[in-house]
């Protein structure tokens, strides 16, 4: 590998042990590892959630053609793209408007640099083509987080403890976002993580079903502080309108009205139209034959998760 990719992979770790946030990204995506992206907590609250997704989608198709050698130019590497094409391929639940203004502010930011017109060369092929690269001082922040998060003893480590901490990572679907909505669908993969975390503990398990609970408070204080409060109650009912959140109440104390939550995954598997099986065993859906065929095709057009955005569901609620 030539010098210039080794120092531009400084910023993309690969970790070799199963460290506790990479078991984290693991656990919390519904689909397979692998297929989800993963977004900084520290980007999401000084740029927002949009910027945030778009910049973690370029991040990854950098490191991808870095790995790849591929589209170097002067010692960098970059990610050339068309606002459609972005939109079509990697964040089908965005505009092509949201995109355009989140790559403008990611470049006003210093984060992201374009290349410029004259150096580009497909210009002539594409002229909305745009070849895009990180700044020096984005790599350095990776690289930063990166090193906080290799140092740490990450084994063992309480998870709530890890969510207190800047440089972790909240995992979303594109898969998942295209058909529900991103908000939802990073709520129901957090969501996720916890039911996972709570069946291998063997613990809140009522009806042969695996729970979990928080009230909207800590669910925002603790793990959703770049939603308002109204948008995240909003988005709650939204997934319990789509049945894909059942809701129900297992406190030991009568007078206490906090809501307990599981996944309905029977419901999921069913909308993935055979793309999918859940393991109960393993606790996580896995890919089927018909989605290592079809499934990145399918990406480039719409969600693999079919659901009537306008029609509801029945009123997920299971109250005890």
């Amino acid at each position: 590998m030539k010098q210039s990719n080794v120092i531009y992979l400084k910023g993309f770790v690969h970790i070799e042990h199963q460290s506790f946030w990479e078991h984290y990204c693991q656990s919390s995506g519904l689909l397979h590892p692998g297929a989800h992206r993963y977004f900084y907590y520290y980007d999401v609250t000084t740029l927002g959630l949009n910027e945030a997704v778009v910049l973690s989608v370029v991040e990854y198709q950098i490191k991808e053609n870095a790995e790849k050698c591929w589209f170097m130019l002067d010692g960098k590497v970059y990610f050339p793209t068309t606002i459609r094409k972005f939109q079509r391929k990697y964040v089908p639940f965005l505009s092509q408007e949201t995109i355009r203004k989140c790559f403008s502010t990611l470049c006003e930011k210093n984060i992201l640099e374009r290349l410029s017109d004259e150096r580009t060369p497909s210009k002539r092929k594409n002229k909305y083509l745009v070849w895009y690269t990180l700044t020096n001082v984005r790599r350095l922040r990776i690289e930063m987080f990166e090193s906080i998060r290799n140092s740490s003893e990450d084994e063992g480590e309480n998870p709530k403890t890890w969510f207190k901490k800047e440089n972790r990572i909240y995992p979303f679907d594109p898969y998942l976002a295209a058909a529900i909505g991103l908000k939802e669908s990073i709520i129901l993969q957090q969501i996720h993580f916890w039911l996972r975390h709570n069946f291998k503990e063997q613990k809140n398990i009522y009806n042969h079903m695996v729970w979990t609970y928080n009230s909207f408070s800590k669910w925002q204080a603790e793990y959703f502080k770049f939603m308002s409060l109204s948008a995240l109650k909003r988005a709650f009912q939204n997934l319990r309108n789509r049945n894909l959140l059942l809701t129900s109440r297992h406190n030991k104390k009568s007078y206490d009205r906090t809501l307990w939550y599981t996944i309905n995954y029977k419901l999921l598997e069913k909308h993935s139209n055979g793309f999918l099986k859940f393991d109960w065993k393993n606790f996580c859906f896995l890919p089927t034959e018909k989605y290592e065929k079809y499934g990145d095709i399918r990406m480039h057009r719409r969600s693999i998760f079919t659901f009537d955005k306008k029609g509801r569901s029945e009123n997920g609620s299971m109250e005890a």
